[in-house]
């Protein structure tokens, strides 16, 4: 997130818009819906990613 450059604005619009769905999908089917990600020393492997989740939280 803190490396993404101007040129790379649609391909974030269409990566966020990909978020917004699997998170409606997951909030209809569970009710409730965490979207995070990591970034610096929390990535072992540095890349963009994301994660939909529900339930109890992992700690």
């Amino acid at each position: 997130m803190i490396d993404v450059k101007p040129e790379e604005q649609d391909l974030m619009a269409d990566l966020f818009a990909v978020i917004q769905k699997v998170s409606e999908m997951v909030n209809n089917q569970y009710g409730a819906c965490r979207v995070s990600t990591n970034i610096g020393e929390y990535q072992s492997n540095k890349h963009m990613h994301w994660h939909v989740h529900y339930g109890e939280r992992i700690k």
